[in-house]
């Protein structure tokens, strides 16, 4: 809140940014700290009521329309997102963004870079996120070789990438359904190989390795999505 608000007035100037109606808080003293005491008797409590004021956004400027682009027909395919600006609105170079919101596994929301973006000369800015199959194969890796009652199963990625672009690291999003990936390997760093079956140095390779998966478990199936970071431009990217 700015200046000093009169309920029901017509004079004030002050305008209210946010409003909360919270009960179950308990008893708090007119004289309380504000940060150590009412907010967080504040967070704890029963919020009934929640609303954010965005300023000038009373109407949006644009209308947005999304397609799913796969032409070579294989698992490799993209999500295009088309904003067309409305009356004297124009998106220019400093509107495109780096990064959009992506569900990596059916529960995770990650900021993930985009493949493209671009601006017209009608200030129409068009988005492009790029999705590849990177699933070279498996293999199960005998590493318990004095039983056959558990074994480890191994997943390996191929990828390629950006122009300029240097290799972050990896995170795994995995489980036994492809719609609900709900376990993740996300190391503070990952090993790589590059130039794998002399694919070329730009070809990077990636493993995640299940251990110790018992016989009970050998019918199951087992799904998994890879999450490459890089550093491109001074910035980092998912």
């Amino acid at each position: 809140m700015t200046g000093v608000l009169k309920i029901g007035g017509v004079d004030s100037t002050a305008s209210i940014k946010s409003m909360q109606v919270v009960k179950d808080i308990g008893t708090i003293s007119n004289t309380a700290d504000y940060n150590t005491v009412v907010i967080p008797a504040f967070n704890q409590g029963n919020r009934l009521l929640d609303l954010r004021v965005v300023e000038g956004m009373t109407d949006h400027q644009y209308t947005l329309t999304s397609q799913w682009v796969n032409a070579d027909g294989t698992q490799n395919y993209s999500a295009v997102v088309t904003a067309t600006p409305k009356n004297s609105l124009k998106f220019t170079a400093d509107s495109m963004p780096q990064t959009l919101k992506v569900n990596v596994d059916g529960t995770n929301i990650k900021d993930v870079s985009v493949t493209n973006s671009s601006v017209d000369e009608n200030g129409v800015l068009t988005i492009t996120y790029d999705f590849e199959k990177m699933f070279i194969g498996g293999s199960l890796r005998m590493d318990y070789v004095e039983t056959y009652e558990k074994t480890s199963m191994r997943y390996g990625y191929d990828f390629i990438l950006p122009d300029g672009a240097t290799f972050v690291g990896c995170e795994w999003y995995y489980g036994t359904s492809a719609d609900n990936l709900t376990n993740s390997l996300i190391p503070d760093s990952t090993k790589y190989i590059t130039n794998p079956d002399n694919k070329g140095e730009q070809v990077y390779r990636s493993n995640i390795v299940f251990t110790n998966i018992g016989k009970a478990n050998y019918k199951s199936n087992v799904y998994s999505r890879i999450l490459v970071k890089y550093l491109n431009k001074s910035r980092k990217k998912d």
